[in-house]
């Protein structure tokens, strides 16, 4: 009796156990307007108040991080100048002040890089395109917990007409998942008037499979532009630090413990059979 209510007592802890570090993940949702945060440049990095995560933003790349080429073969950004987080009426994007050459028309074949100023969305048309905002988590989320919501976004009939997203994937174990449109697509939901948000938990991208941990979203555009007005995710629970390994006890115990327990058992039998 006293044996079955001692394992009993065990089972109840470990399932109390489980459900407390199932408890200590933490849901959060982060609106990006004006109303939460204030319009404005918000400089090179950004923090949310209440937020584990930290915005920064690039421009003049390609999506495989390849310098982007504008026209006639010119860098799109010489200067390797950073983007800028800008909060907009209804969302984040980025801030790119590009460079166009402008040839000396008196001396042809001379010139020189013109500040041209670019947009406040995550961009990827225009001199100003090609942009990155990426979010860099204090602690791993999970990615079935990830939901971006978008603004003034629009999916084309294919790749390349419209908008053109592409998330990448940081993931907690260094590895870099890239997603287009194309596989996007199934996990955005439509809520009317060029509004939506993706739910990662819908993907069906190899390399994504069994909810991962993330450390990094970055949110490409590589057509027109969109902004992202909220960020929605839930903190893993901390991993236990140098769990102790059990101890195996050498045959010599093992034989000597299971000696004292039949010499307790034996006891216990003798005594219940006076006793009766």
């Amino acid at each position: 009796m006293r044996f079955a209510r001692l394992s009993k007592m065990v089972f109840v802890g470990a399932a109390l156990l489980v459900c407390a570090q199932v408890a200590l993940a933490t849901s959060v949702t982060v609106s990006l307007d004006k109303d939460s945060l204030g319009k404005g440049d918000k400089g090179e990095a950004f923090r949310p108040s209440g937020a584990d995560f930290v915005m920064t933003a690039k421009w003049g790349l390609n999506a495989d991080g390849v310098t982007y080429k504008y026209d006639k073969g010119e860098l799109l950004n010489p200067y390797g100048t950073p983007g800028l987080v800008y909060v907009d009426d209804d969302g984040t994007g980025v801030w790119a002040d590009s460079y166009k050459y402008v040839e000396d028309k008196k001396h042809p074949g001379e010139g020189e890089w013109v500040l041209d100023p670019g947009s406040n969305g995550i961009s990827g048309g225009g001199p100003h395109g090609q942009e990155q905002l990426i979010f860099t988590f204090d602690s791993a989320v999970f990615l079935n917990s990830l939901i971006v919501g978008l603004v003034d976004f629009e999916f084309g009939k294919g790749i390349g007409d419209k908008d053109d997203p592409i998330f990448f994937l940081l993931l907690n174990d260094s590895s870099f998942v890239g997603v287009n449109e194309t596989l996007l697509k199934p996990a955005f939901i439509d809520t009317g008037d060029k509004t939506g948000y993706v739910d990662l938990s819908q993907l069906t991208v190899p390399g994504l499979a069994g909810n991962p941990l993330i450390d990094v979203l970055t949110i490409h555009n590589a057509k027109d532009h969109y902004e992202v007005n909220s960020l929605a995710y839930e903190i893993a629970p901390p991993v236990p630090i140098d769990p102790v390994d059990p101890v195996v006890p050498e045959p010599v115990t093992l034989f000597a413990t299971f000696a004292g327990m039949c010499a307790i058992a034996g006891y216990l039998r003798r005594r219940n059979a006076v006793a009766d």
